[in-house]
């Protein structure tokens, strides 16, 4: 699979754009600008036909282009029930940082632990995550060894908790017993900032300090 990132909004959101075989899902479209939406629909009517929009959480940042991309391309967008209450919240959110247009969409798929979406000859599992949100996921690919990980890990940091419906020791559990058991060698994506790999933050990153070892010789 071949993944393209594209940064957005003020918050500068990676949106992911996952593809195989001439077919491609979104994640996390955080465009929002007219400027902003128009790169990423036209990179994609020039190489792909999109199956899904697929979003990690639901935080008002990760969602602006949704409704622009389900319009544009007449796809379903997926996301986990538990974060549903935070689109309630959203319009408001935006307003207060100035996104006074911010269109709240409606989930059509929802999304669970153990869940796969098929693209092209390819696929990409579903593995629940809370604890920055209690819908967060991660999006994975066993065969090519990435996993996008919304805001729950960052290089050299992790999610924040503070928000409604977060919670810390979730968090910590999420990376602990979940994506590090991926493989030390899995590519990481966060929802903001650069990419990094589960082995990389075994050995910077101070959350993870006491997690123990480098595991590639494990995975």
């Amino acid at each position: 699979m071949q993944i393209e990132a594209f940064r957005f909004n003020a918050f500068e959101v990676n949106t992911y754009v996952v593809s195989q075989d001439g077919e491609c899902v979104i994640v996390d479209p955080g465009c929002y600008t007219d400027a902003e939406k128009q790169t990423l629909a036209t990179f994609i009517k020039q190489k792909y036909t999109p199956k899904y929009i697929i979003n990690t959480h639901l935080h008002c940042d990760h969602i602006l282009g949704v409704n622009f991309l389900k319009n544009e391309f007449s796809i379903p967008f997926a996301a986990a029930k538990q974060d549903e209450f935070l689109l309630a919240q959203a319009q408001e959110f935006g307003k207060r940082w100035g996104w006074n247009n911010v269109e709240t969409p409606k989930i059509d798929t929802y999304i669970n632990d153990g869940d796969t979406f098929k693209i092209g000859s390819g696929e990409l599992k579903i593995m629940l995550t809370p604890g920055h949100s209690p819908g967060q996921v991660a999006i994975y690919s066993l065969k090519d060894k990435f996993v996008i990980v919304g805001d729950t890990l960052f290089k050299g940091s992790v999610g924040r908790t503070d928000l409604e419906g977060g919670n810390l020791d979730s968090l910590m559990d999420s990376i602990k017993d979940k994506i590090i058991t991926l493989g030390g060698d899995f590519t990481v994506f966060p929802g903001h900032g650069p990419i990094t790999t589960i082995n990389a933050e075994i050995r910077e990153n101070p959350f993870l300090s006491f997690f123990g070892e480098d595991i590639s010789m494990d995975n």
